[in-house]
């Protein structure tokens, strides 16, 4: 009865899984590997994960642990080049978007993961402070100034050379 219970768990929190990966990330093949790779993690432990007050909790905050491993192993990149804005033109909604996805990147690792979780994933604040194992005034506060730092880098952006 355990493995049928986590099974309907952890499928009905694959979509938001994949999505979660492929923003820590920023590739979506490995991100369909965390998927798979957590799966095969969590299924010797099925009866724990089942037996946890919040399982979908639970199943969230190893699938970031495991994305955060799977950076820390990385080879660091070069860094892109980024986008400025000069002369007053404007990038258009799909640039903000990426330059808004770029700076979410660069917050530190919990503000990142709540202003994503809250934002993207419009996950409640006590969902996402059970699957981050903080307490919600924790995570209200960690979105205030993730949403806060990316406003001001954004203006800054914006704003360049004028």
């Amino acid at each position: 009865m355990a493995h049928r219970n986590f099974n309907d768990i952890y499928l009905g929190l694959q979509d938001r899984i994949y999505r979660l990966a492929a923003w820590m990330l920023m590739e979506r093949e490995e991100a369909e590997d965390v998927v798979q790779d957590l799966y095969e993690r969590l299924w010797p432990k099925r009866g724990i994960v089942v037996g946890q007050s919040n399982p979908e909790g639970y199943i969230l905050a190893s699938a970031r642990n495991l994305c955060l491993d799977r950076l820390r192993s990385r080879k660091p990149r070069a860094e892109l080049p980024r986008t400025m804005v000069a002369g007053g033109v404007r990038p258009d909604e799909g640039e903000i978007e990426g330059i808004v996805a770029r700076l979410m990147g660069e917050l530190p690792e919990k503000q990142g993961t709540v202003m994503r979780l809250r934002d993207v994933e419009c996950m409640e604040m006590d969902e996402i402070a059970a699957a981050m194992g903080m307490n919600p005034t924790a995570v209200r506060m960690a979105l205030s100034r993730a949403r806060g730092t990316v406003k001001e880098k954004l203006e800054k952006i914006m704003n360049y050379g004028i």
